[in-house]
């Protein structure tokens, strides 16, 4: 896939950069999911969209369950959610001791997975990464990644 966008935007073999991203399995699995610092439905700028699920996002990204969804509206430096979806979440995908994972029925389907508090406080941080990089992003996060920043 590199090798023809590189091809089909006329762009150097020899002067393309590479990067190697060495990650480590979370070890708390409470909760997971994406965030877009932009609505990816409505394309508004002065709106977050975050999912959230129990678990690893691997369940989210792969499609499995159906998450939390959050559209929290930001204007003149306050957070409001205007809108908020519980999901069914009837599968989680869990960390397996000794390596690997393991899919297990969710025991959370009907509650929420994080406060408001905490959508908020997901939403904060991924409006610094947007400052940072200048532009809309879209985040994966880990409950555990939120509370090492914090």
């Amino acid at each position: 896939r590199a090798i023809s966008y590189r091809k089909r935007n006329n762009l150097s073999e020899v002067d393309a950069g590479m990067a190697v991203v060495c990650q480590c399995m979370a070890s708390n699995q409470t909760a997971s999911g994406v965030l877009f610092t932009a609505n990816p439905l409505t394309g508004r700028r002065n709106e977050s969209a975050l999912e959230a699920i129990p678990g690893l996002g691997e369940a989210l990204v792969s499609g499995i369950t159906e998450p939390d969804r959050y559209v929290v509206s930001r204007k003149n430096g306050e957070m409001t959610i205007k809108d908020k979806r519980i999901g069914a979440k009837s599968k989680t995908i869990l960390a397996a001791d000794g390596g690997g994972v393991k899919e297990e029925t969710s025991l959370a389907a009907s509650c929420e997975v994080l406060t408001d508090e905490e959508v908020k406080s997901i939403i904060d941080l991924g409006q610094n990464v947007q400052d940072l990089y200048g532009k809309p992003q879209d985040i994966e996060w880990t409950k555990w990644l939120m509370e090492s920043f914090q």
